[in-house]
Order: structure tokens, then sequence, then C-alpha cells
């Protein structure tokens, strides 16, 4: 139901309640959780709760709009396992290239970021491609025009953590706010969600501030 939420049995522990009930008045008095938001709270468990996902993933960083910012260690991970080693050749274009970073190309792993790989996560998580970010956001990335890769210097895989959703509530716009915990803090988070297709489109995630 538009702008009503759907209250899960972890908003009983007082600390995420008292949050949630400052910030947003949504909290029923007797919410009655029932077998249907329940069931509606593990389905957004589901999608952003297996470790390692693209969707959880996409989850380590903040936004308010998925084309301001881009953590692109989110990648690295996965596309790690998908990129066959880094060549030779790739290697010494990216040194006589990028002369100032010829310390880290020789010492620290790199991934090799294809642009339609990564037009196809974008797409698959934000309904956007590199032609909608600002070119800001891969200044920084080395980039061969041969290959149509960006390459990430050393990095770990980010975004590999336990979600837990408490709320859901459906706006007038049909998109859908998902409030949850993250494994290693009690601060309530919130990922705005808009259904497409069979699935979801993020288009912001933050903390409740």
């Amino acid at each position: 139901v538009n702008g009503q939420y759907l209250i899960g049995n972890l908003l009983e522990t007082s600390q995420v309640t008292s949050q949630l009930n400052y910030y947003k008045e949504f909290i029923f008095s007797d919410p009655q959780p029932t077998e249907p938001i329940d069931e509606e709270l593990a389905k957004f468990n589901a999608l952003f709760g297996e470790l390692g996902s693209w969707y959880n993933k996409a989850l380590d960083y903040e936004y308010t709009t998925p084309t301001e910012t881009m953590n692109w260690e989110i990648f690295s991970g996965a596309f790690r396992e998908e990129s066959n080693q880094i060549s030779d050749s790739e290697i010494s274009e990216l040194k006589s290239m990028y002369p100032d970073d010829v310390e880290a190309i020789e010492n620290l792993h790199i991934t090799r970021l294809p642009v339609e790989r990564i037009n196809q996560v974008l797409t698959q998580l934000f309904g956007i491609t590199l032609a909608d970010m600002d070119d800001s956001l891969v200044s920084g990335l080395p980039y061969l025009e041969r290959t149509d890769c960006y390459y990430l210097l050393g990095g770990g895989s980010a975004g590999a953590m336990e979600f837990n959703a408490v709320a859901v509530e459906c706006m007038d716009d049909g998109s859908v706010r998902v409030y949850y915990t993250a494994d290693w803090e009690s601060t309530v988070r919130c990922v705005t969600l808009m259904p497409h297709g069979d699935g979801y489109r993020i288009l912001s995630n933050g903390r409740i501030e």
C-alpha cells in the first residue's frame, strides 16, 4: 500500500526502533507482523543479501544518484575472476601512457575493467551506462583504447556485507524504499529502488543521518 511501511521483527530492537521512529514517523503502535510482511522483507534480503553479489556490492558506498559517484572497487573482485591475466603488452602500454604510475603498475595487482562489461553491470544495477556519468568519475583510471578497458591498480573486492532488511516503504511514484542494517554497524540505511521488469534498479543508497 502506498505510503505504508511493512514492519519486520527486527524493529523490536530498541536502538533500530528508536532511530527509525526519530527520523520517520511510521512505526505503528502495534505492527503485528504478518506472513506477507515477512515475505516482503525476505525478498529484499535475498536480492541484497548474497555476499559478493552485484547488488550486495552496490550498497558499499553512498549516493543520492548513481551518476554522481562510483566506487570502482565494487568491480574489482568479480572482474578479476572474469578477466584474463593482464598481458605483458598491456603492462608495457600502461607504463608508457602513465609514467607517473609505473611503480604502481609494476608492483600492484591490476584488474582489467572492460567498458562493455562495466556498462552491462551499470545497466543491470542502475539503468545507466558510462555515457551517463561525469567524465571525472573515470579520469583517474588508466584506459587503453586498443582494448577498450579501464584498469584498476590494486584494491580489493568491496561490498561483502550482511544485509538485514527491517522495513519497506512503497512510494506514490512507484519507487520502493528498503530500510536495512549492515553487519558492521547498527545505523539504519535506506536503499531506494525502482521496479524494472522482474527486478529492481537502484536509485540511491545511504545512511539515515
